[in-house]
């Protein structure tokens, strides 16, 4: 090869090289990101229940920075929550002078100023500027909270103010851990038990269910069939039949809560007599010693319409005429 070509060749390459350089000088190359100093409410979230206590701390990114000394305030739901205490952290060192803290349960604020003790050599590791214990209210309602650093100001070795802090807030949230089954009382049934028949009389049911939280759902299952009962004010449940059949019935209820824990009565028996047979107290077909000890059970009591099946005669009262007229089909069976 003549030294004309190999001149060439050279020329070309260098030619090329410098092209490269010009393109690649050319090229963007994404920058560092450049730290900032920054405060931050850690944990940034958490759950607790109402009743309980929680802990956050206010943690401080220095960016290298020497820090020596600062303040800060905290903004809270006082309606929510309390602060039970603060405690400086580890940000300024073991030896400081501190001006609060100072806590208003009232507002939702907490303030606090620290300084450290002697002079700051750069860079300060990062640190906790505090820590803060709140416990929640026992009446507290369910949802999320803002714990918001809403000032907060740092100085550096030189005592001047470091500028660009960015602040991270955090939050709160409150669920109540229902594990308590819903509670009931006042059974009722009108007219009470053993009743006439009559296909137009109605039959109403009725219990009071209350909760810890909040009530979901409450059955009455009724010879084997479940049927959803209706609320009414001052928690009380309710179902109503018509034209009961005559003889013996039995139900039971069932209810729960909105966290799906459930809790039931124990069965009870409903009897429905035969206008044709009203001495049959408990109508099973037979009048015996049964039927008298629903009798006694009612001995002298008033009664008003609808007539329970106990007043035989429906006199309004349950004496020796009703106890004749039971006595008098004694031992009698109709089936």
């Amino acid at each position: 090869m003549g030294k004309d070509n190999m001149w060439g060749i050279r020329s070309k390459l260098a030619v090329a090289v410098l092209l490269l350089s010009m393109i690649l000088c050319t090229v963007s190359l994404p920058a560092l990101a450049d730290p900032e100093p920054g405060a931050s409410v850690s944990p940034a979230a958490q759950t607790v229940g109402p009743g309980e206590s929680f802990t956050i701390e206010i943690f401080v990114n220095t960016d290298n920075n020497g820090v020596s000394g600062g303040q800060f305030i905290i903004g809270f739901d006082a309606s929510a929550m309390q602060v039970d205490s603060v405690a400086a952290g580890d940000l300024f060192g073991t030896v400081f002078n501190t001006i609060g803290p100072f806590i208003d349960n009232v507002n939702g604020t907490v303030e606090m100023a620290l300084g450290r003790i002697g002079m700051t050599t750069p860079p300060t590791p990062d640190g906790t500027f505090a820590t803060i214990t709140l416990t929640v209210t026992a009446d507290a309602p369910e949802g999320t909270y803002a714990l918001d650093i809403t000032n907060l100001q740092l100085s550096d070795e030189n005592f001047a103010t470091i500028l660009g802090i960015v602040i991270n807030n955090g939050t709160v949230t409150v669920t109540i851990q229902d594990d308590l089954p819903p509670t009931y009382s006042n059974i009722i049934v009108w007219p009470l038990s053993p009743a006439r028949h009559d296909p137009d009389q109605n039959y109403t049911f009725n219990i009071t269910v209350q909760d810890n939280v909040a009530i979901d759902t409450v059955l009455l299952e009724f010879d084997g069939a479940n049927y959803t009962a209706y609320a009414y004010p001052d928690s009380v449940f309710s179902y109503q039949f018509t034209g009961l059949a005559v003889g013996q019935h039995t139900y039971k209820w069932y209810m729960n809560d909105t966290s799906d824990n459930w809790n039931s009565t124990p069965s009870h028996s409903y009897f429905v007599t035969s206008s044709e047979t009203p001495w049959d107290l408990n109508a099973d077909g037979t009048v015996n010693f049964i039927d008298l000890t629903i009798l006694s059970a009612h001995w002298l009591e008033t009664t008003t319409p609808p007539y329970p099946a106990y007043d035989i005669n429906a006199d309004g009262i349950v004496n020796f005429i009703d106890l004749t007229i039971l006595s008098a089909h004694w031992l009698e069976v109709y089936w």
